[in-house]
């Protein structure tokens, strides 16, 4: 089955946003979080609705969730971090390669030893 590229869509839809993949690692038995290198690409970020919230466990509902559509292609679990120092923390990804786009689904500031 092929998927029809949808990425002509998203021109002038999305904006550039700067972002720093961050590293986690365990150093002294603390995680330390160092940017690794600056990486530029279109993203788009919109609010969670209400409705898919509701299905989330409770002590997640108070995060603040996202979705983000990107040509780029992250990891879950990875952490990026934009021109504010704000942290996205990647917590699942759709593939629509074949499309033209990746979907994730990301939390603001995330929650340490999620």
């Amino acid at each position: 089955m092929s998927f029809p590229n949808v990425s002509d869509a998203f021109w002038d839809w999305t904006n550039a946003v700067v972002f720093k993949v961050v590293r986690t690692a365990i150093v002294d038995f603390e995680v330390a979080e160092t940017p690794l290198k600056d990486v530029i690409f279109d993203a788009v970020l919109e609010p969670t609705p209400a409705q898919k919230l509701l299905v989330k466990p409770e002590g997640q509902r108070s995060w603040k969730w996202f979705t983000m559509w990107s040509t780029f292609l992250l990891q879950d679990g990875q952490i990026i971090e934009d021109d504010q120092q704000k942290q996205y923390r990647v917590m699942s990804r759709s593939d629509w390669r074949n499309g033209g786009h990746q979907q994730y689904e990301v939390v603001q500031d995330p929650p340490l030893g999620s």
